[in-house]
């Protein structure tokens, strides 16, 4: 089949089916990269420039309204010149059909990457949700116009995973504009007809409602969402199920799931997921200081770096997040085994008593008179269990929760305080009392949800008062806790964990404990000088004095990114005087003898001014020791 033909009144008109090099816009046609409803996007080479472009093509059997849309969507994209938003770089007609001929992104769609791998890494969600606040943030501030009219603000309408493209580069790209418009003002929907993909517009999308920013806030939250989570906050596709899901706002909480996620990131993105526009942030410039905040805090390389290090090193393990399953505590759990054995006894002894002795004249069971047992609450005495507090908030220190004592007998039991939603205004739909009630972080039930069974990583954080993995491995370093350091570095994502900083750490660390051997530098390699200097310490050791001497050029020529520069260098020449006394009384000839002597002079020279330096005091000796075994030969 060569063609993709469609019936359009009496006139039969057929599109190209990308298996011909049939010229399309600047270029040729190479293929098709995909189509939707109206459109078909092809991939273009231009040979005179040898360059490769996309070229969104509409479809015949259009509508007036789908013609309008696309109109628009060439009038709106060729004004925004941003650089996380896919360019046009020109527009035309092929055969009576508009077509748009953009910049073609070398990468991956956020959507079939969350397809492949399921929840990505935490650096790479904020990464990419910060550039895409960025570039709504751009949106939702420009100037522009249509139809000799001027406006202010973009309406994106349909952001969603599938229109987010992530370069190998690192740039990350917003497309389609296909249905965006001016904010506050709906142009060319159809009465009843709900424009944009249904699991991600805004609830008052869904209803035809007036439009803000806060729309396109609705639907980046629930792309955050999806990114942390690996599947969408609405997956229902049977529309029967799906729009009273989507009425309710009903979604799995963060909270819920197996994810160790910032409680800030969490309270942020059902934030901008609320029901209701005013409780969502006002623009995306709140949504950008937060995220930065956030970011910071989890590593220290920008989102460019970041994208482009995980698209370059992705791996097709896709990882799966389930909900969280409350565990009894052993407590607890005893407690309640043994209190039912105990019901059981009791539960028998009546029974038996009650088949013994028969009921007196006129005084027989019946199901009115009640249960015959006492209820379980006047069995058993409650048992007050302790909660371990939750991972700090970075910035925030928390005292940990004293345990509650046992209660005695004669104690009554505390009555249970029952999770309670706020108070609603009476504008806010009834609808939104289901939400409120999951996503509220600071409700009992959820806390408790978040805090139990503790990881040792959680403990780790309530011991540093801090979430940054990178700042805890600075502190338990500096404190020789070196196995919190390497159990920080064993829970970073590929990003920090590649970092110099992160890697010279884990080098201390490996020192402290004593791994430092033969196994961890096949394992690890790194440019850093204090990496080289460690490596050659461990060759003469070993009596590998030519491969230690390799590795101290290498560690002389390699930046320090943690170790102060003068005090490396100094390292360098005291391990290389070492080296070469070392291979002098190993293979005592004069061109070795010259060039220990000269490599404990040199530290002499620069010690010239603090004779009392241990490395000063260590080359007299090394040079009298090298004479004597001289004059002894």
């Amino acid at each position: 089949m060569d063609l993709i033909a469609f019936q359009d009144t009496a006139d039969l008109v057929v599109l190209p089916d990308g298996s011909k090099p049939i010229r399309l816009g600047s270029g040729t046609i190479a293929k098709i990269l995909g189509e939707g409803g109206v459109s078909v996007v092809y991939e273009i080479y231009n040979k005179q420039l040898e360059v490769k472009r996309a070229v969104k093509l509409l479809k015949p059997n259009y509508t007036s309204e789908n013609r309008n849309r696309f109109d628009n969507e060439i009038k709106i994209t060729a004004q925004l010149s941003h650089p996380n938003i896919i360019d046009i770089h020109a527009v035309g007609l092929w055969n009576g059909l508009p077509y748009i001929e953009m910049e073609i992104v070398d990468g991956i769609s956020l959507e079939t990457l969350i397809d492949k791998s399921g929840a990505l890494p935490l650096e790479f969600c904020t990464a990419v949700s910060l550039i895409i606040a960025k570039a709504l943030k751009y949106t939702h501030g420009h100037k522009y116009q249509i139809n000799g009219k001027t406006y202010k603000g973009i309406l994106h309408r349909d952001l969603k995973p599938a229109n987010i493209l992530c370069a190998h580069s690192g740039k990350v790209k917003l497309s389609d504009f296909g249905i965006a418009t001016p904010t506050r003002v709906s142009m060319h929907t159809v009465e009843g007809n709900i424009v944009g993909s249904m699991q991600y517009v805004s609830p008052e999308q869904l209803e035809g409602k007036e439009l803000d920013v806060r729309a396109d806030i609705f639907s980046f939250g629930c792309v955050v969402y999806e990114m942390l989570s690996g599947f969408k906050a609405f997956p229902d596709v049977n529309v029967a199920k799906l729009i009273p899901a989507r009425m309710s706002n009903s979604f799995e909480p963060l909270g819920r799931l197996d994810l160790k996620i910032p409680a800030r990131l969490k309270k942020l993105v059902h934030k901008c997921m609320s029901i209701g526009a005013s409780r969502r942030p006002d623009d995306m410039q709140d949504i950008i200081q937060e995220l930065e905040y956030i970011h910071r805090r989890i590593t220290p390389l920008t989102p460019d770096e970041v994208v482009s290090f995980y698209i370059q090193n992705q791996t097709d393990e896709k990882k799966i997040i389930s909900l969280r399953h409350k565990k009894w505590p052993a407590p607890l759990l005893a407690a309640l085994v043994l209190g039912i054995a105990g019901f059981a006894v009791i539960a028998t002894s009546l029974t038996s008593s009650l088949e013994e002795r028969p009921p007196k004249p006129g005084q027989g069971i019946s199901r009115e008179s009640g249960p015959l047992t006492p209820p379980p609450e006047k069995v058993f005495k409650e048992q007050a269990v302790a909660k371990r507090p939750s991972p700090p908030v970075a910035g925030k220190n928390r005292s940990t929760v004293p345990r509650k004592k046992v209660m005695s007998q004669k104690q009554p039991p505390e009555p249970q305080r029952k999770a309670t939603v706020p108070a609603r205004k009476s504008a806010e739909p009834e609808r939104e009392v289901a939400f409120q009630a999951a996503s509220d972080l600071s409700l009992p039930s959820k806390k408790a949800a978040e805090t139990q069974d503790e990881s040792p990583l959680e403990a780790m954080w309530q011991r540093y008062d801090e979430t940054n993995l990178l700042a805890i491995m600075e502190k338990a370093v500096a404190r020789r806790k070196y196995d919190d350091a390497l159990l920080a570095f064993s829970e970073m994502g590929p990003n920090q964990a590649s970092s110099n900083a992160a890697l010279v750490y884990h080098l201390r660390a490996s020192r402290g404990v004593g791994k430092l051997d033969d196994v961890y530098f096949r394992q690890f390699s790194f440019n850093d000088a204090e990496y080289h200097l460690a490596y050659a310490q461990l060759l003469y050791t070993r009596k590998r004095i030519t491969e230690a001497l390799k590795q101290l050029d290498l560690a002389a020529a390699a930046p320090a990114h943690l170790l102060d520069g003068a005090d490396a260098r100094m390292q360098i020449r005291l391990w290389r005087g070492r080296c070469l006394s070392s291979r002098f009384f190993a293979q005592p000839t004069e061109q070795h003898k010259k060039d220990a002597l000269d490599a404990w002079f040199d530290i002499k020279y620069a010690l010239r001014n603090a004779q009392s330096h241990a490395a000063f005091k260590e080359a007299n000796l090394a040079i009298r020791n090298i004479n004597q075994n001289s004059r002894s030969d």
